[in-house]
């Protein structure tokens, strides 16, 4: 296997090949990380369709499907665009703001059927994540309607759903990074908002931390997306992987640790101030378990010492230094790895201390002898829970439905297109004697604004356009 320079760190003894002997840690780099692309069939991007012509490449797309989607796209977008004035373009492209305003339009009007972020996109905005979250998840509080622009970013929606329940928060968030990840260029900084906007802000508070790293060791897929979606280097992954490695998810650490690093590139700076502030962290936060900075020393502080640059290879002493600094003033020694039986009886359940905190449904960690057979048992209680929670819902739509379906009442709906906007809106009336073409005024938000009548129908409360608890009314013919 030929190793590229980012696989070869991971060959600690340099005999070209990478083995559970180089880097033990759950056998997890060697066994996803290292051989993720091998495991996948990417035969398929040898043989697509060549989109080099419209600025899409199929290696920046997981399946075949999703880069056919893409390349489609674009295809679109440039015939729209030759089909124009060239003049007309430009003018209407300054006017509204520059070429993804008219972009982000055309991607609405041709998958707004199709793909769920057309639906919540915003052309000027942006995505609108608030409603997103609102329109697909049962929420245990409230969060913006967002009908005419964007009111909350992503990281203020789930720091908001934090303080109800982390673990939907997180679900959210997940679910925006795969429904709105691979469009993120349609938003200017997007990426930046879903991943390192995001972590920055989530290194505190501590509960909302250690719920997010539990959340990316049950979904290491989505914590594998976030990383592939991040622009650069985000310093405040330090956090997360010291409390990954106080957990024991050595697989989360080494995949936030080993992704961090490949998106810091040659940026040695960003390298140095990484590691700085790992072995910080180690110190700060797990006084009472030292063997978690033992843990990164000798099983990822080696991939950056065979970083080949000067920069970085400058401070590497002074990082060992520290290292053994920090392990003395906590207290560890080299020989604690041959104490007494009863010694090591003492530190047999010190993992339970991680989840006093945790949400750990109804299960008592004294009942479990290892982390391992808790999280196990945590695992297939949450997918009970998850199962349980949707057939309710799904119990509680149908009885909604069956309800509409008592109602007989014809209600008369109005579908209004108003000024700027990028769809129809839907009202009520009363007055039998409006029609298409009639201009109309209509509440909308916080204010009354003019529209003209494009369609009127009559239906019943359970086939209705839009939900007769919600729909507001004509306030008048103009």
């Amino acid at each position: 296997m030929a190793l590229d320079f980012w696989d070869s760190l991971f060959d600690v003894d340099g005999d070209g090949k990478i083995t559970d002997f180089d880097f033990d840690l759950d056998y997890f780099l060697y066994n996803q990380v290292m051989n993720d692309d091998e495991e996948k069939d990417d035969s398929w991007k040898y043989e697509t369709i060549d989109g080099s012509d419209y600025g899409v490449s199929p290696d920046d797309y997981d399946t075949e499907e999703e880069y056919l989607d893409a390349l489609e796209l674009e295809v679109e977008l440039s015939e729209d665009e030759d089909d124009q004035d060239d003049g007309l373009t430009l003018n209407v492209s300054f006017e509204l703001g520059g070429e993804r305003i008219d972009k982000c339009k055309k991607f609405i009007e041709l998958k707004s059927d199709s793909i769920l972020a057309a639906r919540y996109l915003d052309p000027v905005q942006g995505f609108l994540y608030a409603k997103a979250i609102k329109d697909n998840f049962t929420l245990p509080c409230s969060l913006p309607d967002e009908k005419e622009s964007r009111e909350m970013g992503i990281d203020e929606v789930i720091q908001k759903l934090c303080r109800y329940d982390t673990k939907l928060a997180f679900e959210a968030w997940g679910w925006c990074i795969e429904q709105f990840g691979p469009y993120a260029e349609l938003e200017d900084y997007a990426s930046e908002s879903m991943t390192n906007w995001f972590f920055d802000k989530f290194t505190y508070p501590y509960e909302y931390r250690n719920a997010l790293v539990d959340y990316l060791h049950e979904n290491p897929d989505k914590c594998q997306k976030a990383l592939k979606l991040m622009k650069k280097c985000c310093i405040n992954l330090s956090d997360y992987i010291v409390q990954a490695l106080n957990c024991g998810y050595y697989a989360v650490a080494a995949i936030l640790y080993s992704g961090n690093l490949k998106k810091a590139g040659s940026d040695w700076k960003s390298i140095n101030d990484f590691i700085d502030a790992i072995i910080y962290d180690c110190r700060c936060n797990c006084e009472e378990n030292p063997k978690v900075l033992v843990c990164f020393r000798d099983k990822l502080f080696p991939i950056v010492k065979r970083i080949k640059n000067g920069m970085v290879q400058d401070e590497i002493p002074e990082f060992e230094s520290r290292i053994e600094q920090y392990l003395a003033e906590l207290g560890y020694s080299e020989s604690e790895d041959n104490q007494t039986l009863s010694e090591n009886e003492d530190n047999r359940y010190a993992w339970r201390s991680q989840y006093e905190n945790a949400d750990c449904y109804g299960l008592k960690v004294e009942d479990y002898e290892t982390a391992e057979e808790f999280q196990n048992a945590r695992n297939q209680k949450r997918r009970e829970e998850e199962q349980n929670r949707y057939l309710a819902e799904r119990e509680k739509r149908f009885e909604l439905l069956k309800e509409a379906a008592q109602d007989k009442t014809l209600y008369t709906y109005c579908g209004v297109l108003v000024e700027n906007a990028d769809r129809i809106y839907h009202y009520l009336t009363d007055d039998e004697t409006l029609k298409a073409g009639d201009r109309v005024l209509v509440p909308f938000g916080n204010k009354e604004i003019e529209g003209e009548i494009v369609s009127v129908g009559q239906y019943m409360k359970v086939g209705a356009p839009f939900p007769l608890e919600r729909t507001k009314k004509i306030i008048r013919k103009i």
